[in-house]
């Protein structure tokens, strides 16, 4: 949350088709993004980047090549950027239930390949319902992963 968060109100928006308007978080006072993260909130783009091809269409620098990979979490980076990406105040793709096609294109559902839903509440929120764990024979058969310290359902 910003310094500044206490004095700007948030409206809720309602978008065409939606049958009532949604707040970015859960709640006026929460700081879980959890509507983004669901798509409710029509109001969110994934990030974007931009870099210079080759003619297979293969980023050419290999330090801009690693940095997007890091960020959409594709390839492993060299430090926590999840809770970097946190601590900043953004979403990690790993934390997002819904995707989007472009800027404001169709929402649908979405199933990182690692989840940090349990991580981000906690980063976010200060607590959570997930089980804390460090590996998976932490976890029970209803969360059976255990994903950045927390047991996911996958």
């Amino acid at each position: 949350m910003t310094a500044a968060a206490d004095q700007v109100k948030t409206l809720a928006y309602q978008h065409y088709g939606q049958s009532c308007g949604y707040l970015p978080d859960s709640s006026p006072t929460a700081v879980d993004k959890l509507n983004v993260r669901t798509g409710q909130y029509y109001l969110w783009t994934p990030g974007h980047f931009y870099a210079r091809v080759d003619s297979n269409g293969e980023i050419e620098d290999p330090v801009v090549k690693d940095l997007i990979t890091w960020f959409a979490g594709t390839a492993e980076a060299p430090f926590d950027i999840t809770s970097t990406i946190i601590g900043t105040g953004d979403i990690p793709v790993c934390a997002m239930r819904a995707n989007r096609e472009g800027t404001l294109g169709a929402i649908s559902s979405y199933a990182p390949e690692r989840p940090c839903g349990c991580l981000f509440q906690y980063a976010t929120e200060g607590d959570t319902d997930c089980d804390s764990c460090s590996d998976d024979d932490d976890c029970d058969e209803a969360n059976p992963k255990c994903n950045y310290g927390f047991c996911e359902a996958y």
